[in-house]
């Protein structure tokens, strides 16, 4: 498997403040990426952002709604 140094690179997590996508928050986080917290739910994404996995200096949470 390839490893690629993501360190302080930015990633916007869609569904990032439940489920499956807040554990992929998590680890992004943990590994140094900068993470932005995006979600329908827009306070949802604002309590998941404070939880200590999203640095300061990451993009603020933002509401969004993808479809196909």
């Amino acid at each position: 498997m390839m490893k690629v140094n993501l360190t302080e690179r930015i990633v916007l997590v869609t569904g990032a403040a439940g489920g499956l996508d807040r554990g992929i928050t998590a680890a992004l986080a943990a590994s140094g990426v900068r993470v932005v917290v995006a979600d329908i739910n827009l306070n949802a994404a604002r309590e998941a952002a404070s939880r200590g996995w999203v640095k300061p200096t990451a993009p603020s949470p933002m509401e969004c709604l993808l479809t196909t």
